[in-house]
């Protein structure tokens, strides 16, 4: 038996019938931890503070509303946390809700990205402790930014200082930090893990992720991608999710991972430009194969180069070791790049291509009632 088959039974004959809570669940790393959960038999309570039904979310367009408990809450609220934790009584949470990914949007909005993504875990973590440790593990999703620029490469858990500058990079920070404290003073299951840059199908933050901006360009657009001009030396290692997500239910599940930190190694370690060129010919490679000529005037459009605001403190190099997850969980990426991208592609070829056929039906409808009424 494989180390991905036989993880991935063991994921399952773990989680069935376990009660857990998903925090931000509504987003693309939370939702498609619900999906997972759903998938091994688990009971599901998903809280996002925006859980509408007409939000684009995997939740809403895979038919995953109706298999969940939904909770519409803000973490930042402490009381309302303790209240719903005590009476969900989950076995297990997952928290990913946090404001700002994204360094322009933290800017922005300071003051609640410390709110959120520092003291949204706290409020978490003291809900936690307030009920005894009963909770058997709570799994805090971090970020590779918390290491900050470094002078050695890759970053190490136990061994790379942690020199997080940028607003969201420090709020994570406090938050990852914190997290370790609860683990060592409270005795709070907690596991913390330090993602890398995650994509993959149903990532709906489209005005700002490389990934999906750019697909949003070429498919939603019919432009070039952008690429910043501070952003030509920048390297980052890039993970699909369906990985990431079993890495992180295998991690939540071990006992000798409670109170450790993990970082959550890539599948490709590129530069931001090689990787928008990879982008671009793969977009090209599966037009030529479905509709022809529109790969080429994709080609041919190439990368627009956009000036970046320069108040955005942005790390140049960024690459997790992976040698501690491997070791403890046996995790390693089993999805190379190439095929994760392209999974990728052909999601926002058809999310962009339906929009598109959604917006020509309105018209279409509009146009008619105005007939009529004439």
């Amino acid at each position: 038996m494989s180390n991905l088959i036989e993880s991935t039974e063991d994921i399952k004959r773990f989680y069935k019938d376990k009660r857990c809570l998903v925090t931000g669940g509504f987003g693309f790393v939370g939702s498609h931890v619900v999906e997972s959960l759903v998938k091994a038999g688990a009971e599901v309570h998903v809280l996002d503070i925006d859980t509408d039904e007409n939000r684009d979310s995997l939740i809403n367009l895979c038919g995953l509303r109706d298999k969940v408990h939904i909770i519409t809450a803000d973490i930042t609220d402490k009381i309302a946390m303790e209240e719903i934790i005590r009476q969900i009584k989950c076995d297990i949470i997952f928290h990913f809700a946090a404001a700002a990914t994204v360094v322009e949007k933290a800017m922005d909005l300071p003051y609640l990205t410390v709110l959120a993504n520092t003291m949204g875990l706290v409020n978490i973590l003291e809900a936690v402790r307030k009920m005894n440790n009963s909770i058997y593990s709570v799994l805090f999703s971090s970020t590779d930014k918390v290491y900050g620029e470094a002078s050695e490469l890759p970053y190490k858990e136990n061994a790379t200082p942690l020199k997080a500058v940028g607003l969201y990079d420090s709020a994570k920070m406090a938050a990852d930090v914190l997290a370790k404290s609860y683990a060592e003073v409270f005795k709070v299951n907690v596991v913390i893990v330090r993602l890398c840059n995650l994509y993959g199908p149903y990532d709906f933050n489209i005005d700002y992720r490389l990934i999906p901006k750019s697909m949003k360009h070429i498919y939603g657009e019919g432009r070039a991608p952008e690429l910043y001009f501070h952003s030509l030396d920048h390297f980052r290692d890039y993970l699909y999710i369906d990985d990431a997500v079993r890495a992180m239910l295998l991690l939540a599940k071990e006992k000798k991972c409670f109170g450790e930190i993990y970082n959550m190694p890539g599948c490709k370690y590129a530069s931001t430009p090689g990787i928008l060129k990879e982008i671009i010919n793969r977009v090209a490679e599966v037009e030529r194969k479905l509709n022809g000529e529109i790969g080429d005037q994709i080609t041919a459009r190439g990368i627009r180069i956009k000036m970046g605001d320069p108040q955005h403190i942005v790390i140049e190099k960024q690459h997790l070791c992976g040698e501690k997850i491997k070791d403890s969980v046996g995790f390693v990426p089993e999805i190379s790049f190439e095929d994760g991208l392209e999974r990728t592609i052909l999601f926002y070829r058809e999310y962009f291509q339906n929009q598109k056929k959604s917006i020509v039906v309105s018209i279409q409808e509009t146009e008619g009632r105005m007939q009529e009424a004439v």
